[in-house]
């Protein structure tokens, strides 16, 4: 991995936690247990916000997704996977953008 990215990787259980440091084993990654739903990044702190298998599985996704624009530089990319989220799952703000402004 390039030296100059740093990889900031969040959940909620620290069982995940370990098992994602066991797996990405490198001093540009660090692993924090936080909420996503309350990011406590400053604004615009990430170039790239990457949410895996995140939105389906949170109370309040439009929350969830309203943080990540949050934490996004202007210019930056959300990239979501989310393949269990339900067909009729209301998420009206990602229709919106995946790009912050």
């Amino acid at each position: 991995m390039d030296k100059n990215i740093s990889v900031s990787a969040i959940d909620l259980s620290s069982e995940m936690l370990d098992q994602a440091r066991n797996k990405y084993d490198s001093p540009n990654f660090k692993f924090i247990e936080m909420d996503a739903q309350e990011l406590t990044f400053s604004p615009e702190s990430f170039d790239m916000v990457i949410a895996n298998l995140i939105l389906s599985v949170v109370p309040e996704p439009n929350r969830c997704f309203q943080e990540m624009i949050r934490v996004t530089r202007a210019g930056g990319r959300i990239i979501i996977f989310d393949k269990f989220a339900p067909p009729s799952q209301d998420l009206p703000v990602i229709k919106k953008s995946f790009v912050p402004s």
